[in-house]
């Protein structure tokens, strides 16, 4: 075996520095919590919808639905309506994300794909 530099030992190095870096900027919390419940207040302009640019009305009604059953409005924040997840994924439907602009269809693809080999 080599003494040079190997994946092993890179990848150890690695973790050994982040490690380090990670512990010399804990803090500790000990007895009372440094904040008061309530002091954090929800941003002032929450996602104004505009027209629905890939979901269809219906879609779009579903889906705010959806979120806000699954976030739903409390004391500390906005549910999933309020907050804008219908809006957020129809905006990323409707852009790159949506038009599979990141992926390569194109071949040639291996003789071999699909088959479990």
């Amino acid at each position: 075996m080599q003494g040079g530099l190997t994946r092993r030992r890179a990848l150890l190095s690695a973790s050994a520095l982040v490690a380090l870096g990670a512990t010399g900027q804990a803090r500790e919390v000990s007895g009372l919590l440094p904040w008061q419940p309530g002091e954090v207040w929800p941003p002032e302009a929450m996602a104004q919808p505009g027209p629905w640019l890939f979901l269809t009305a219906d879609e779009a009604a579903a889906i705010e639905a959806i979120a806000e059953r699954m976030i739903p409005t409390d004391s500390l924040g906005p549910g999933g309506r309020d907050a804008g997840c219908a809006i957020f994924i129809d905006r990323q439907l409707a852009g790159p994300y949506g038009r599979r602009d990141g992926w390569y269809m194109q071949g040639p693809f291996p003789a071999d794909r699909g088959r479990g080999k």
